[in-house]
């Protein structure tokens, strides 16, 4: 049989974590593959000596490992699980309430043999000395003496468990607070990922499933993200030109007919684009307002206006790339900084340009929309 190592209540590390994984595959425990052996993997061993017909002691030995791990087993050490690393949090989450129980302390168990090898030696030695003064034989008073220095040394062994335990608490909460540490730093860098990809979503972007994995966001929120900002523009439209009036009337103004402008369906598409607004090529109440504020198939005046204030990217000389890195990030930038374009616009360029999440991380990470403000 292998040499496999014995794993018991207390027990850490990379080999408790591959007897949980195993476990697992074995059978439906359910384990946290987090390398502690606390009350829930010691009850999943004892189930599994159990239903194996194996010595219950709650302990993973030789026989319960060499078993999990045999080749012959459908439950081999290197099985396939389903369950996923937990996260630094549902680690902290999910951790185990503080006990101590000192027959699953290795460090009493190596006071305790201690202990037991002086009390007997220290009993032999009173028989000993008791049998001496008597010309070898034993006597009453020499087994009470010596069952009295026996008991000595027991007793300072119990003297030892408030120590001991005092010992254990401590590792134990010096184990939870490095473990809170990581549980907060991870779920400050994904609220951190999260509003990044949130912003994202607003402005139009469609994340891949592993950027949503990253960021600890699902398909759905991500859907009813997009759609809540997609209704906010909706009525920031309606809005700003419900109550448009003169001075001289309160009359509402005649919305445009894109009959008289003679805009096919798909121009109205291409309107809906670029103002950020449902695309459905019927020309509604929204998309005039949008017409109004200056929007148009394919292009506001504002892009147009905005675009042709920019340098050429062969213009973008050495000096420049030594700056901005490249032309991409130089125009995302400065579009991202702009206070002449507005929110739908912004949008639509980013669109149009293609531009990814890590684009625009990195634009805000190096603070180059920053430096954009400043030369706008």
């Amino acid at each position: 049989m292998a040499d496999y190592p014995t794993l018991r209540y207390g027990s850490t590390g990379e080999e408790v974590r591959k007897l949980q994984e195993a476990l697992n595959a074995a059978g439906s425990y359910a384990l946290a593959l987090d390398g502690i052996y606390g009350e829930k993997t010691k009850q999943a061993v004892t189930a599994y000596q159990k239903a194996n017909g194996l010595g219950v002691d709650g302990i993973a030995g030789r026989e319960t490992l060499g078993h999990l791990y045999s080749a012959d087993s459908s439950n081999t050490q290197n099985s396939q699980t389903t369950e996923k690393e937990p996260t630094p949090w549902e680690k902290w989450v999910n951790r185990e309430s503080f006990s101590y129980d000192p027959e699953k302390d290795s460090l009493y168990e190596q006071y305790r043999e201690q202990y037991l090898n002086l009390g007997r030696l220290a009993m032999e030695d009173t028989m000993g000395k008791a049998a001496a003064l008597t010309g070898g034989y034993g006597n009453t008073y020499a087994e009470t003496a010596a069952q009295q220095s026996y008991g000595a040394y027991l007793q300072q062994l119990s003297g030892m468990i408030p120590e001991l335990y005092d010992r254990a608490y401590e590792r134990y909460a010096a184990e939870g607070e490095a473990l809170y540490k990581e549980a907060l730093a991870y779920e400050n860098r994904r609220q951190q990922a999260y509003s990044e990809l949130e912003g994202l979503v607003e402005a139009g972007y469609d994340p891949t499933n592993e950027e949503l994995e990253a960021a600890g966001m699902t398909r759905q929120q991500a859907n009813a993200i997009a759609s809540a900002a997609a209704a906010a523009r909706t009525t920031t439209y309606r809005s700003s030109g419900a109550t448009k009036t003169s001075s001289s009337t309160t009359q509402s103004e005649e919305l445009p007919n894109p009959d008289a402008m003679g805009l096919t369906t798909e121009e109205i598409k291409a309107l809906q684009r670029v103002a950020g607004v449902k695309v459905t090529g019927e020309w509604n109440e929204t998309t005039a307002r949008a017409y109004l504020d200056g929007y148009r198939p394919g292009s506001s005046t504002r892009i147009e206006a905005f675009l042709e204030s920019l340098p050429p990217e062969s213009a973008h000389d050495t000096i420049q790339r030594a700056i901005w890195g490249n032309y991409r990030y130089y125009l995302l930038a400065h579009i991202m900084a702009s206070t002449k374009l507005r929110t739908a616009e912004k949008d639509y360029l980013i669109q149009q340009y293609g531009f990814t999440m890590q684009e625009r991380n990195y634009v805000k990470n190096h603070r180059l929309d920053k430096r954009a403000e400043k030369l706008l």
